[in-house]
């Protein structure tokens, strides 16, 4: 099988998979402080309405950071945002290539070198270390289908693959 990828311009999906990772974070941590200040209810009201008040507060505010941070760093990353990449993924290996005015790269990786992968609605978050993803759009399938793809990532990596736009009941 092969299936491939091409996007011409990253930063949509950029801007996308990180305000999914956002809110993601600013839901838990707005949990957190509710449930705490709820813990905190019959010791301190004080201080149990500090912490309800933090998490509300705390929701917004950190997607406002979040969306400056990846605005900054698609207008200082000019190697990265602007180009043209490219995935090809292969039965036995898969290769990315990044293409823009100032550079080009190329990686060839084995599926062992896959960190995770998490699968949305629209977008494919591919994850070569904890701190390292590739964004790819399942619009942006030139050759190939998403099914096929599928069929490689849980052959490949197995459980490392997590299929978020089905839901949990099976």
């Amino acid at each position: 099988m092969r299936v491939v990828f091409e996007c011409d311009n990253l930063t949509e999906d950029y801007l996308k998979g990180s305000f999914k990772r956002a809110l993601r974070i600013s839901v838990f941590f707005t949990a957190f402080f509710w449930v705490l200040s709820a813990f905190m209810l019959g010791i301190d009201f004080f201080m149990a309405s500090t912490m309800f008040i933090m998490g509300i507060v705390m929701f917004p505010l950190f997607l406002w950071a979040s969306r400056s941070a990846a605005k900054k760093q698609i207008k200082t990353n000019k190697t990265y945002f602007g180009g043209k990449l490219t995935a090809v993924f292969l039965d036995d290996n898969f290769t990315i290539a990044q293409k823009n005015e100032i550079s080009s790269s190329s990686s060839e990786s084995l599926y062992d070198g896959i960190y995770k992968v998490e699968e949305y609605a629209d977008v494919l978050f591919l994850y070569v270390s904890n701190m390292s993803v590739f964004t790819l759009n399942k619009k942006n399938i030139v050759e190939g289908t998403i099914e096929e793809f599928r069929q490689i990532l849980k052959a490949k990596i197995g459980q490392k693959y997590k299929n978020l736009t089905m839901s949990k009941k099976r």
